[in-house]
């Protein structure tokens, strides 16, 4: 039958023609693969597929088809010297692939009968060519019996195991049948896995010795091979035992099936191996669906891929598919947050107790702490990010009302300190205020009067001021603020109070201390909550040093107060909430200050100094970078 008309053919044939290479290149690779050893060196064996892919190429266009040259390049691929069967199966599979890739449909679906009967052709031309070898060689070795009888036998027996060998060398079974199911031909693999010698199994009805449904599904498709003369492959399971089968068609020179090459492989580990993943995707999804936090996957464009329907309650959403529809960075995060988010990942892979605004469906804003990592592949490529979220609004508004509760209750003990501050220009201002209406005064007396009445109320009003400022809610903008700065506004604000405890307060303060990044109202807070702590553990007096000093990313403060040591049993609680030794203390300031001190990336600590000697608090903030802003992980 005709592939096509006379005037279609010789544009196929340059067609194939140009791709030759191509298809010789695939076609090595695919023998390649197989690790067979080709007693040639590459060059040439790369040469003679070029060869026979002319070859090929020439003979699936003749008119008409001639079975027996098939026949003699399947010959000539045995000449090659294959030592696996399925060496022969993969190139013939790749070739068959190769030569209809980039066609047209229709020229492609005209090529397919002739090329299932130039793949049956070769595969049958290539068996009957090995078998002729080996017969040859059992032949030279029958007549060199005449000249040397012992050197025979020796040959004899190095030929018989070379064949064994040959035959033998797949790890694979592999078996040669009948069209009707009787086995031809096996190789040692193929006998054990089926239980008997290969003795036993040459001549036996193949599909008798599998279960009834195995045997029947094997059987039918081994009659689609039969009928469309095309190979097949399929997997499936006997006695516990899974196969991946490839099915080749033999064909004679009329282009009938007379035999079909069947090569089987365990995929038995593979099938378990598949399953126990199964088992532990359906575990790991059963933990993602009931999980109480929330959980996520997004795309490192911010497409999220997969929420738990606890993040989806926690933002509000009505189902998982809404909240899917939503890109993050448009959607419910804080751009700002996300933005400085992304800047971290990208940085470390990881993202730690990241802390940020989150909006819920409803408009309504909610604080959120994240913890995501960044998946990659085996190129550093990131694939995803997944990530653990808690609602933490709550916690936040505890924290606010905490934080806002220690300053009233640090302000009402500073109140009754500065009684006697607003005392002094309060007596000054009523004594020269008397002067100036109770007496006639010389002019130059009377506005010297007033004047030292205008000093004392400003200095009344810089006072009211600063108690103001301490009471406002803390701003937490951060910008580069000098730490040496804030020390200076604590010790101005406590510096009354230090007096009335006869403490005398020192500084070592480098010049060229650098800007630290923060919200400076709220360091200020921890550096007056510290204060207070030493003016109270110092009841009969003593010495507070404050200390500063840069380390690369980070500018460290040490406060030293000489009061008595802190028990060993309460220094590891000290920072926690509600916690205090004092019959009136309410045990926040210590644990506010650490909150913001971490919040801020910065860390504190505290220590007793040796033989009693005192108390060093000391606390880390972040330097801040000129020219590049300063991100901060809570």
């Amino acid at each position: 039958q005709a592939i096509m008309n006379a005037a279609d053919r010789p544009q196929l044939l340059r067609a194939l023609h140009d791709r030759r290479e191509t298809i010789a290149e695939s076609w090595y690779k695919a023998l390649t693969s197989t690790n067979s050893f080709i007693p040639l060196e590459a060059v040439k064996v790369g040469r003679h597929l070029v060869e026979l892919t002319e070859q090929v190429i020439a003979l699936l266009l003749t008119e008409p088809f001639e079975h027996g040259k098939a026949r003699e390049i399947g010959a000539a691929l045995a000449r090659l010297r294959y030592a696996q069967p399925e060496a022969l199966g993969r190139t013939l599979e790749v070739l068959a692939c190769q030569l209809v890739q980039g066609l047209p449909a229709d020229q492609a679906v005209a090529l397919q009968p002739r090329l299932a009967a130039l793949i049956g052709g070769l595969a049958a031309g290539s068996f009957q060519q090995a078998r002729e070898m080996i017969l040859a060689g059992q032949e030279q070795i029958r007549s060199a019996l005449v000249a040397e009888l012992q050197r025979v036998e020796k040959s004899l027996r190095e030929s018989e195991e070379t064949a064994q060998a040959l035959l033998n060398a797949p790890t694979d079974p592999a078996l040669l049948l009948d069209p009707d199911g009787t086995i031809v031909a096996l190789n040692e693999a193929a006998a054990e896995s089926l239980g008997r010698s290969a003795s036993e199994l040459v001549g036996t009805y193949v599909f008798d010795l599998f279960p009834p449904d195995v045997a029947e599904h094997r059987k039918n498709r081994h009659a689609q091979v039969i009928r469309l003369g095309k190979p097949a492959r399929y997997e499936d399971e006997r006695e516990g035992r899974w196969f991946d089968n490839s099915v080749y068609p033999v064909f004679d020179a009329e282009g009938k099936v007379v035999q079909l090459a069947i090569f089987a492989r365990d995929i038995t580990e593979r099938k378990q191996a598949e399953e126990a993943l199964r088992e532990s995707e359906e575990r790991y999804r059963s933990l993602f669906e009931r999980v109480p936090i929330g959980l996520y996957r997004t795309t490192p464009e911010g497409q999220t891929l997969d929420a738990n329907p606890a993040l989806v309650q926690m933002m509000g959403y009505p189902d998982r598919e809404t909240l899917l529809a939503i890109n993050t960075a448009d959607g419910y995060v804080n751009a700002e947050d996300q933005r400085r988010w992304q800047a971290v990942i990208e940085q470390k892979g990881i993202v730690h107790d990241y802390e940020a605004q989150w909006y819920r469906r409803d408009g309504t804003a909610i604080w959120v702490r994240d913890t995501a990592r960044a998946v990659q592949d085996d190129e550093g490529q990131v694939l995803y990010y997944e990530g653990i979220v808690e609602d933490v609004t709550e916690h936040k508004r505890t924290e606010q009302r905490m934080r806002q509760s220690e300053r009233l209750a640090a302000m009402g003990w500073l109140a009754a300190a500065l009684a006697h501050e607003i005392n002094n220009p309060l007596q000054a201002i009523r004594t020269n205020l008397e002067l100036v209406l109770d007496f006639d005064l010389e002019p130059d007396e009377h506005k010297e009067y007033l004047h030292v009445v205008s000093q004392e109320i400003q200095r009344l009003t810089e006072v009211a001021r600063r108690v103001l400022d301490f009471a406002q809610p803390a701003d937490d903008t951060r910008y580069p603020v000098p730490i040496a700065h804030l020390i200076q506004e604590t010790l101005k604000l406590m510096g009354k109070q230090l007096q009335l405890a006869r403490i005398q307060a020192t500084t070592d303060l480098p010049a060229d201390l650098p800007s630290v990044f923060v919200a400076p109202d709220q360091i200020l807070q921890v550096l007056l909550n510290l204060s207070v702590n030493a003016i109270e553990a110092m009841p009969d007096g003593g010495h507070l040093h404050i200390a500063a000093r840069a380390d690369e990313n980070i500018v460290e403060l040490a406060l030293t107060n000489d009061g008595s040591p802190i028990p060993a049993e309460h220094i590891e609680r000290i920072f926690d909430p509600f916690f205090t030794t004092k019959p009136d203390g309410a045990g926040l300031g210590l644990s506010i200050s650490h909150s913001i001190v971490q919040r801020h990336g910065g860390t504190i600590s505290v220590k007793n100094l040796e033989d009693r000697r005192g108390v060093t608090f000391t606390i880390t903030l972040p330097i801040a970078r000129l020219g590049k802003e300063q991100e901060v992980v809570a």
